[in-house]
């Protein structure tokens, strides 16, 4: 699952966890937005970070992070 996020956000920089789970929901019926946002927490939280506030911001890879 946390390679599949990243790629996702690698791609689509600046996409908030609304727009990760359109995505995957299309790629796996078991996705929820809490499994994306645990992942995001556990697995990714050093390669991808966010930028902006809590309802408008979204997620970036550390090296895309303004």
């Amino acid at each position: 699952m946390g390679l599949e996020i990243l790629k996702i956000i690698q791609n689509n920089p600046g996409i908030s966890v609304n727009g990760v789970f359109k995505i995957l929901k299309e790629l796996n019926e078991k996705v929820t937005l809490d499994i994306i946002r645990n992942s995001i927490r556990r697995e990714l939280y050093n390669l991808i970070g966010h930028h902006g506030s809590k309802k408008t911001g979204g997620y970036y890879t550390k090296t895309n992070v303004k």
